[in-house]
C-alpha cells in the first residue's frame, strides 16, 4: 500500500500521469492505515510516503493526527478536545478550564489510552513516526506546523494518568515540538518564515507545559524519567538561546497593543511572569543523583548491576549538564540577578530584593553541588563518572561567580521593543534524513539514488528493530479488549466460525444474484432479438405486398 502511494506521487511529480481524486483518497487512506503499524520496515516506509504526500500538498498528515487524538482521548474525547480548543480561543480562562475538565471526563468515559494499553502503544508509535517525519526536512516541519501537531504533543504532556502511556511517548512528543519550533526555517522565503512563525503565547504555553513536567511531584502523578527530562531541558535551552525569546518567557507585556504597535526603541511596560522554573527540578535532580550514587557505590565491582547503576547515574549526570547549561544561558540573558533567582529558587522571586546578598547567590544550587562533589570522590569505581561530575562542579562554581558579578536590583519594568521582537525562526536546521528527497523539485531520481535510498531504508529498519524504545511499543496487540473490572459479562461473544460462515453465505448469495441477473439480461436480450427479427420479417412482408399491388393500380 505504501509503495502504491509512493508510486502515485512519483508519477505525478514526473508529469507522466494525472492524479485522480480517487487516487488521492486511496493514498491518504493507505498512509493513515499504516501509521500504527508494528512492523519496522513499514513504519519507515510510511514516514517516507507521508513526506512525499506532504510535498505534493496532499493533507494526509491531518488524518494521522486525528487518529492519534482518538487513540489518546477516545473517539468522543477527541471531538470534545476540538470543541474545548475552540472554546479556549473564543472564551476566557475559566472557559478553557471547563473545556479541559470536559475533555478529561470524556476520555475517562469513552476509553482511549487511559483505559486501553493498545491505544497507548499506538500513540507512542505515531509520535515516533512524527519524529522521523519531521526530521526529513523543512517541508515536513512546515506540514507539522500547518496541521498544528503541537496540540497532540501538549495533550500527551498533560495526559492524566501519565502512567498509562509508555515512557518514551513524552520524550518523542517533546522532540516533535523541538523539530517544529526550534529547528531553523521552514519556509522557502523570509516572508513565508515570518508568516509561519508561531506566536509568543504559543511558546509560553509550551514552556509552561515543559516546566510542569520538570517540576512535577509524586502527588501530581508519575515522575518523568531522565530521558524525558533531558529532552525538555534541551528544548528550553534552545528557546532561551535567543535573547528576545528568553525575555518573552521571563516577562509579559502589560499592554498587548503597545507591545505590537510600539515603534523601534520605544519602551514597553512589562511585568515578571516566568513561563518556566527550575527550583523543584534542581531538588529532584540532586535527590536522584544521591540515590544513584549510593546504588552505584553499593553494587559489587565488575557485576552487571554495577554497569546498570553506572549507566543510570550517567543519564542523570547528562540531565545535570543540560540544566547547568540552561542556567548559564538564562543568566546571560537576564537583565538582573533577581530575575535569575526567580527562575532557580523554589520560592521564586524573593519578596525583598534588598535581602539578596552574596551568600544567597553563592548558595544557589548548593544541594546539587554537594552531591556532585561526593561523586567526584568515587575514583576507585571508575574514571568517566567522577570526571563528568568534576566538570559539572567547575561549571556550577563558574555560574555562581557569574551570578555574583551580575547587576543587582529589582527586575526592570520596561523593555525596548527590539528586546522583545522574536526572530522568524529559532535554531538551525538539523541534518535531514539521508533517504529524504525533495518530491516537489520535479523530475525523477536516477537508479543510483534510488538504490542508496533503499539500502538506507533497510539499514534504518535493522537499527529500529534493535531499538529498546521500539521493542517496548511494537508488540503485537491482542484482538481481545482489555478486561474491565466489576463489569457485567458481555451479552455478545465473537464467534470466528460463525462470522466466516455468514460472510461465505453472503458472498455465495451475491454470486447467485449476479448469475441470475446475468441470465435475465441474456434472456431479455434474446427476446428482444426475436422481437426485432419478427418485426423485420413483418416489415419485409408488408413491403413485398405493397410492391406487388403497385403495378395492378
Amino acid at each position: 500500500g505504501v509503495a502504491m502511494a509512493l508510486g502515485l506521487v512519483g508519477r505525478v511529480n514526473a508529469r507522466r500521469e494525472r492524479l485522480l481524486m480517487d487516487d488521492i483518497g486511496e493514498a491518504a487512506a493507505l498512509v493513515a492505515q499504516c501509521c500504527v503499524t508494528s512492523d519496522a520496515m513499514l513504519h519507515l516506509a510510511t514516514a517516507v510516503a507521508l513526506e512525499k504526500l506532504a510535498s505534493a500538498n496532499i493533507p494526509a498528515l491531518g488524518t494521522v493526527l486525528g487518529l492519534a487524538e482518538a487513540a489518546l482521548n477516545g473517539s468522543t474525547g477527541a471531538a470534545m478536545a476540538v470543541d474545548s480548543e475552540r472554546a479556549d480561543g473564543a472564551g476566557a480562562d475559566g472557559a478553557g478550564t471547563d473545556g479541559a475538565d470536559k475533555t478529561a471526563a470524556a476520555a475517562f468515559a469513552c476509553g482511549g489510552a487511559a483505559k486501553d494499553p493498545r491505544d497507548a502503544r499506538a500513540v507512542a508509535r505515531i509520535l515516533m513516526l512524527l519524529t522521523r517525519f519531521g526530521a526529513r526536512g523543512p517541508q515536513a516541519r512546515r506540514a507539522l506546523v500547518q496541521h498544528r501537531a503541537e496540540t497532540l504533543c501538549l495533550s500527551v504532556l498533560a495526559h492524566s494518568p501519565a502512567s498509562n502511556l509508555p515512557a518514551m511517548a513524552v520524550t518523542h512528543a517533546i522532540r516533535v515540538l523541538s523539530l517544529m519550533f526550534c529547528s531553523g526555517p521552514i519556509g522557502r522565503t523570509p516572508e513565508e518564515n515570518k508568516a509561519a512563525a508561531p506566536s509568543v503565547p504559543k511558546f509560553r504555553m509550551m514552556s509552561k507545559s515543559l516546566s510542569w513536567l520538570l517540576n512535577r511531584s509524586r502527588e501530581d502523578g508519575p515522575l518523568a524519567g531522565p530521558t524525558a527530562m533531558a529532552a525538555a531541558l534541551e528544548l528550553l535551552l534552545r528557546l532561551n538561546s535567543t535573547r528576545s525569546m528568553c525575555l518573552n518567557l521571563l516577562f509579559s507585556p502589560s499592554e498587548e497593543a503597545s507591545a505590537e504597535t510600539a515603534a523601534l526603541g520605544h519602551p514597553v511596560p512589562v511585568s515578571v511572569s516566568c513561563a518556566f522554573k527550575l527550583g523543584a527540578c534542581a531538588k529532584r535532580l540532586a535527590k536522584e543523583l544521591a540515590q544513584g550514587d549510593e546504588l552505584w557505590n553499593s553494587t559489587p565491582r565488575g557485576s552487571e548491576n554495577e554497569i546498570e547503576a553506572e549507566e543510570a547515574l550517567g543519564q542523570w549526570l547528562h540531565v545535570g549538564e543540560l540544566m547547568i547549561q540552561l542556567c548559564q544561558t538564562v543568566l546571560v540573558n537576564c537583565p538582573t540577578a533577581s530575575m535569575f533567582l526567580a527562575v532557580v529558587l523554589p520560592q521564586g522571586l524573593p519578596p525583598a530584593v534588598e535581602s539578596i546578598d552574596e551568600d544567597m547567590m553563592k548558595g544557589v544550587l548548593s544541594d546539587l553541588q554537594a552531591v556532585l562533589e561526593r561523586i567526584t570522590g568515587r575514583t576507585q569505581r571508575a574514571e568517566t563518572v567522577p570526571l563528568r561530575a568534576a566538570a559539572l562542579v567547575g561549571n556550577l562554581r563558574a555560574l555562581q561567580r557569574q551570578l555574583v558579578d551580575t547587576r543587582p536590583g529589582p527586575p526592570p519594568t520596561t523593555l525596548a521593543k527590539e528586546e522583545l521582537t522574536v526572530p522568524p525562526y529559532i535554531g538551525s536546521s538539523p541534518q535531514s534524513d539521508p533517504s529524504a528527497t525533495d518530491a516537489a523539485s520535479g523530475g525523477g531520481e536516477d537508479d543510483k539514488e534510488v538504490l542508496e535510498s533503499i539500502v538506507a531504508l533497510f539499514d534504518d529498519a535493522a537499527e529500529l528493530e534493535a531499538d529498546a524504545e521500539w521493542v517496548a511499543v511494537a508488540e503485537l496487540d491482542s484482538t481481545n479488549p482489555p478486561p474491565v473490572p466489576d463489569a457485567r459479562p458481555a451479552e455478545f461473544v465473537f464467534d470466528g466460525d460463525a462470522h466466516r460462515r455468514k460472510r461465505k453465505e453472503a458472498i455465495e448469495k451475491a454470486n447467485a444474484d449476479r448469475k441470475a441477473k446475468r441470465l435475465k439480461l441474456a434472456q431479455r436480450a434474446e427476446r428482444d432479438e426475436r422481437e426485432k427479427a419478427r418485426r423485420r420479417a413483418e416489415d419485409e412482408r408488408r413491403a413485398a405486398e405493397k410492391a406487388a399491388r403497385k403495378p395492378a393500380a
